[in-house]
């Protein structure tokens, strides 16, 4: 099981980034690479299992995912923009 959740991971991260980037599909993508950043955080990033000298860094990289997660929320909300794929394919 680990090796084909491995490659679904690494099919998310590289397809989901893809069209994050491209502006295709941003909304579906965002949803999918949110999904991806909760699941690896909460697998991890579990600071509080760390012990005390490992905690710090590994809090420091929880927050990063936590702000990578926000940043996918606002662009859920708030679409691709108008020199995306996406915004060329709503004006026709």
């Amino acid at each position: 099981m680990p090796m084909l959740l491995a490659a679904l991971g690494g099919a998310v991260e590289c397809f989901g980034g893809l069209a994050v980037v491209l502006g295709a599909w941003t909304r579906l993508a965002a949803a999918a690479l949110v999904l991806f950043t909760i699941m690896a955080t909460l697998i991890a990033h579990r600071y509080w299992t760390y012990p005390p000298e490992a905690q710090g860094m590994q809090r420091i990289q929880f927050m990063k995912n936590l702000a990578i997660i926000g940043g996918f929320l606002a662009l859920i909300a708030a679409g691709a923009g108008r020199f995306s794929v996406d915004g060329m394919m709503n004006r026709r």
